[in-house]
Order: C-alpha cells, then sequence, then structure tokens
C-alpha cells in the first residue's frame, strides 16, 4: 500500500482496478505500481469524494454505484421521486417562474 510520508515525490491518481476505482491511488515512482493511498495519520484508505464519476456510475463512499445508463431511465427515475413536497417546495424557491406559470394558465384561454 503506498502510505503517507509527509514527502513530495509521490504521484496521486486515480486507482485502475474495479474494487478501487473509487479510491485514490498513488506511485512512489512513475514505473512504480498504482497502490490504493492510506494516510498514516488516520490509516484510512483515501476515497473519492461521492457524485464523482466511475465506470459507468458515480463514487458513493468510495464504491461505485452503477446510474442510470440512458436518458429515458433517468427520466423515470426524477419522475417516480416527485412529490407534493418537492413540487411545493421548488415553486417556493423559484416563486416568480411559478407565478408565470399559473398566470399563464388562465391568462392565455381567456385571450383567444
Amino acid at each position: 500500500e503506498c502510505q503517507l510520508l509527509r514527502v513530495l515525490w509521490l504521484y496521486f491518481l486515480l486507482c485502475a482496478s474495479p474494487d478501487t476505482v473509487c479510491k485514490q491511488c498513488c506511485k512512489k515512482t512513475a514505473d512504480a505500481e498504482c497502490t490504493p493511498f492510506v494516510d498514516l495519520d488516520t490509516g484510512v484508505i483515501g476515497d473519492i469524494s461521492n457524485g464523482k464519476i466511475c465506470g459507468n456510475g458515480n463514487c458513493e463512499f468510495g464504491i461505485c454505484v452503477i446510474g442510470a445508463q440512458d436518458l429515458q431511465e433517468k427520466l423515470w427515475d426524477v419522475i417516480d421521486r416527485i412529490d407534493v413536497n418537492m413540487v411545493l417546495k421548488w415553486f417556493k424557491n423559484n416563486i416568480v417562474f411559478a407565478i408565470i406559470i399559473f398566470t399563464s394558465i388562465f391568462w392565455i384561454p381567456i385571450s383567444i
């Protein structure tokens, strides 16, 4: 394992193997093998931050979680998560746009 030795000559990069794809890796030299980075102070292997892209998904707590593969699946995932509280919160955060939409619902049919 590659450990932080409080020196500057380590090469930091992303791990390439499937089991460590969401870990921070390093090389002791440019030609050395890439190994997961372990902090000597905490003894913890450094994970890539949540939401970063890895392979076919996103990193979540050091594990690559496969996400929706196409636009249709992503759209249905968003539709499935919609509830009344989410819609009300969106309208509260976008009050001007909400007023324009509700006004247009009545204004356009009346003007025709």
